[in-house]
């Protein structure tokens, strides 16, 4: 036999047993060699990120809204805004106009300390809803009759109350805390001087994280926020809408 010959049949037999070797990996899987077993480690090494990164979102918007609940309640509190709801309205007409504007520019300076989280921040009359500074008599928030929350955060002992709603904007977050009179030794009397009515985005603190769950999903995945009616509140993918992913919602 040639060397020629030699050299074929070897190489052919090499070609023979790397084909078998790839058909029996193929067919059989051996762990972290055969196909079957990368694309399912793959898959779960992309089930674990997407987990990883749910969580990570989880914990940014429980943050978020813990530390804006503890922002409203310090201010619901504090003994100053108390005093000015009682002096509101006993002073003078000039009086009132200064108390407002020192009410204003505190909420305001709330506000821009968190640009883009809330829609609106106000104090409002319990049982009316009319903004305190309000120069229309009639200036009523409909948002809070109509849900029913002015009702219940009206009521004595009930400090606060949390409701995602239907806004113009898209469904936000409503949080309404009690400002209470407060007795000489700083303790709550039971009368309700007023709220403080805020409405949040709700997709306010995700918006930091678009690069990473971008990074993450690709444009073709979103970070959904769904609320136990399965209804999407807030969906982080431009080019998708809301019903694009209610499938998703539902489970």
């Amino acid at each position: 036999m040639s060397i020629r010959t030699k050299l074929l049949s070897f190489f052919g037999l090499l070609a023979a047993a790397g084909l078998a070797a790839f058909l029996g990996l193929w067919l059989y899987g051996v762990p972290a060699l055969g196909v079957e077993e990368i694309f399912s480690h793959e898959y779960k090494r992309s089930i674990v990120s997407v987990e990883a990164l749910a969580d990570k979102e989880r914990d940014t918007f429980e943050r978020w809204f813990e530390e804006h609940r503890r922002e409203l309640k310090l201010l619901s509190a504090s003994e100053s805004l108390a005093t000015q709801l009682e002096q509101h309205a006993l002073v003078s007409p000039a009086q009132r106009q200064a108390l407002c504007a020192r009410l204003s520019r505190r909420l305001s300076a709330l506000m821009e300390a968190s640009p883009g989280t809330y829609r609106s921040l106000t104090v409002v009359e319990p049982g009316n809803g009319r903004p305190v500074c309000t120069r229309d008599g009639n200036a009523a928030n409909p948002l809070l009759i109509e849900t029913g929350a002015l009702a219940e955060a009206s009521e004595p002992g009930m400090s606060e109350v949390v409701q995602v709603v239907d806004m113009p904007e898209g469904p936000g977050l409503l949080v309404l805390s009690q400002v209470v009179q407060l007795d000489t030794d700083g303790g709550p009397t039971g009368k309700v001087l007023g709220i403080v009515a805020a409405a949040f985005d709700l997709g306010a603190p995700l918006v930091n994280d678009g690069t990473s769950i971008r990074q993450s999903l690709g444009d073709s995945g979103a970070v959904m926020l769904v609320d136990a009616q399965a209804r999407v509140l807030f969906n982080s993918s431009r080019s998708l809408t809301n019903s694009d992913h209610q499938f998703v919602a539902q489970q």
